[in-house]
């Protein structure tokens, strides 16, 4: 996931129009030219296995259930990374009232001494900023990047899921051009054969 937020996806509508090149291409010139295509440096290892199995003639059923499995065992690990930060931004402002307290309390012990007044408040009033800017601005929109990360990743990967069963299957890549656009949002469809 974190490589997801450092290197980034790539474009589904690119994605998609990759996916019907090959579904054209194994089409017109059977599955196994698509051998050529699974050890590619720049494409995702997720359609990397997906080609693999494909071109290894595992049955579309199965294959639907292995890469099904394999997009929700990624969404689950997403979500608890997510989860981790959601956690954080919770206890993060109760750390800075922690914080406060134990300034307040260097405070109160030393009221006979009004020069340690002013750094032990100083101390109080920081770590609860603090805890509420590690919440709010760290955090919390930090999980909030890895749950879009994760969705645009499981999008992008039931785009390859679709491709690959249905060159398993040997159907029409125009039927799957209107299978991934059914998946796609309207900005990002495509129009292969357009």
């Amino acid at each position: 996931m974190l490589k997801t937020l450092t290197k980034g996806l790539p474009d589904i509508s690119a994605s998609a129009l990759r996916i019907m090149e090959l579904a054209e291409r194994a089409r017109r010139d059977g599955v196994l030219v698509l051998q050529n295509n699974i050890d590619d440096p720049e494409q995702d290892e997720f359609l990397s296995k997906a080609l693999s199995l494909t071109v290894d003639g595992i049955p579309s059923e199965e294959l639907d259930r292995i890469l099904r499995r394999e997009i929700s065992s990624m969404s689950q690990r997403h979500v608890k990374s997510a989860d981790i930060y959601r956690k954080a931004a919770e206890v993060a402002p109760a750390m800075g009232l922690i914080g406060t307290l134990i300034g307040l309390v260097k405070m109160l012990a030393n009221l006979n001494d009004p020069s340690a007044i002013g750094p032990a408040m100083a101390v109080a009033l920081l770590t609860t900023f603090y805890g509420a800017c590690m919440a709010t601005m760290f955090f919390s929109p930090l999980a909030t990047k890895l749950e879009r990360s994760s969705e645009d990743e499981v999008m992008l990967q039931s785009v390859y899921l679709l491709g690959m069963t249905s060159i398993s299957r040997r159907e029409n890549p125009r039927r799957l051009e209107m299978l991934i656009n059914t998946l796609l949002p309207p900005a990002k469809r495509i129009r292969y054969f357009d």
